[in-house]
């Protein structure tokens, strides 16, 4: 007999952006909600996020840095360098796959090197 395992990961998500793994994330749900008291005997459910298709040759949701990946990031950051006034950013912006807090402490730099500046130039 198997007895329920208590906690799988010890927090609500863990992320895999690997190529070797084909999940891009795990959920325990019990970390989610800590106000309820869900005894360790009860055990813990958890499930794993596939962010592409079952189909073979799918794409994923994210990049992942293949060369492939890289080289379709570098011609559209040469595009984007033709714009004027443009600022690309985040998970699209930069081609790759970012945690909530990288893309939001990326963002607040920006605004500090790119966005502040331009306002201070206009006075």
């Amino acid at each position: 007999m198997t007895l329920p395992l208590p906690d799988y990961q010890g927090t609500g998500v863990v992320n895999y952006p690997d190529l070797e793994v084909p999940f891009t994330r795990i959920h325990e749900f019990r970390h989610l909600h800590p106000e309820r008291k869900i005894p360790a005997e009860v055990g813990t459910i958890i499930s794993r996020e596939y962010s592409s298709s079952a189909m073979p040759d799918s794409d994923p949701f994210y990049p992942i840095g293949t060369v492939k990946d890289r080289s379709i990031y570098e011609l559209y950051r040469t595009r984007a360098r033709e714009l004027k006034n443009t600022i690309f950013g985040g998970r699209l912006g930069t081609y790759r796959y970012l945690d909530m807090h990288q893309a939001i402490g990326a963002a607040l730099m920006t605004f500090q090197t790119e966005i502040l500046p331009r306002f201070a130039n206009n006075r």
